[in-house]
Order: structure tokens, then sequence, then C-alpha cells
């Protein structure tokens, strides 16, 4: 690793060459999202608990009950954020129930009439 490493006229490095003689480090690949996976990813965040203020009080509550005390109290500084986050909860919630009701119904389906 004692190379030297050359540089153009110009400063830059001669073709097929970098500043890094070990290289780059390798990158893991992250996985792909399922929309399973991102529905609990948004339900969780949406269940997680902060601290956030209430009148002159400090109140503990889920990011889902702090965007809707934003929006109903007209408070929010981004109404359309915590309106998008409202929505985007909403709509992996409903679309977990509707998997979790279609497992169900395979679950029963598989047993078969006598249970």
């Amino acid at each position: 690793m004692n190379e030297k490493i050359e540089r153009l006229s110009d400063g830059t490095f001669k073709p097929g060459q970098s500043g890094n003689a070990a290289g780059a480090r390798r990158r893991k690949r992250a996985d792909l999202m399922t929309r399973e996976d991102f529905d609990r990813m948004v339900i969780e965040i949406a269940t997680t608990e902060t601290e956030t203020s209430v009148g002159n009080k400090k109140r503990t509550m889920t990011y889902l009950q702090a965007n809707l005390l934003q929006l109903a109290t007209g408070r929010s500084a981004n109404r359309l954020s915590a309106k998008d986050f409202i929505e985007i909860t909403r709509a992996s919630i409903a679309t977990n129930d509707h998997r979790e009701r279609k497992r169900e119904e395979e679950r029963k389906r598989q047993e078969g009439p006598h249970h």
C-alpha cells in the first residue's frame, strides 16, 4: 500500500485511479421494504410517545395524538405535514387491519369446518 498516487498536471487523478488507494468501502445494500414493513413502521412511529406542551403543561402522548392536537387547536406550524402524517397513519392501520382479517380468514379456512 505504499504505492505513490499520481495526479495529472491539472491535479486530477489518472483514469482508473482514485485518491483512496484502499478503494471505497463496501456498502451493504439496504433490503427492500415491503408494504407490510412500511405499515408496521408507520404504526410504530405513530404510537411512539413524545413530550409536548399543552397550554403551560408538558404532556406525554403519542405522535398521532400530538398531530391531532395540533390540528384541533390550530397551532400546527405545518398543517399539511400533520394532515399527511395522520392520513398515512390511517391508511397503514386500515391496510394492516385488512391484512390481519385476511390472515384470520385463511387460518379458519385451513382449519376446516370442524373447528
